[in-house]
């Protein structure tokens, strides 16, 4: 059997799949084993779990892995901003759940709309009566943190 199939309950979405029975999401032990030295034994003893389900659990991570390092990056720190970004983002959320300041609004929400309804920035700043400029710092907030948002996005699916 696959062991993807055996060990992976993925009914969240990708950057939140857990191993089952044992609710252990997939991230945490991605983030595990780059601490570990890449060290699956380690690991596996680390979480008590049989070396055979951290095996699927990096073979899931290794298929995904753009998505779940999105999601451990969402664990750091932001970096701080300068320029428009620091005049426009407030990321007091961490990364992924940025917003607008003081229009309270999400990045992930801005660049999900922007996709979902392929439309362009205007159209999304009328949408959400902000700056067409707000919208712009948004796409470039984005533009710097990328896999975090996308993974951000997959949640929401």
């Amino acid at each position: 059997m696959n062991l993807i199939n055996e060990y992976i309950d993925e009914s969240d979405s990708i950057p939140e799949a857990r191993l089952k029975p044992w609710g252990i999401h997939v991230w945490a032990i991605a983030g595990y084993l780059q601490a570990y030295d890449r060290d699956v034994e380690a690991v596996a003893n680390a979480y008590d779990i049989p070396l055979e389900a951290a095996g699927a659990a990096i073979q899931y991570y290794k298929k995904h892995k753009r998505l779940i390092d999105g999601r451990l990056a969402m664990n750091e720190e932001p970096p701080p901003l300068e320029g428009p970004l620091a005049e426009y983002i407030d990321q007091s959320w961490g990364v992924a759940d940025a917003r607008l300041k003081r229009y309270g609004v999400q990045v992930w929400a801005i660049i999900g709309y922007l996709k979902a309804a392929n439309a362009n920035e205007e159209w999304v700043a009328g949408g959400y009566e902000i700056p067409v400029e707000a919208v712009r710092a948004a796409r470039a907030y984005y533009k710097k943190h990328k896999d975090v948002i996308d993974a951000r996005l997959a949640m929401n699916d």
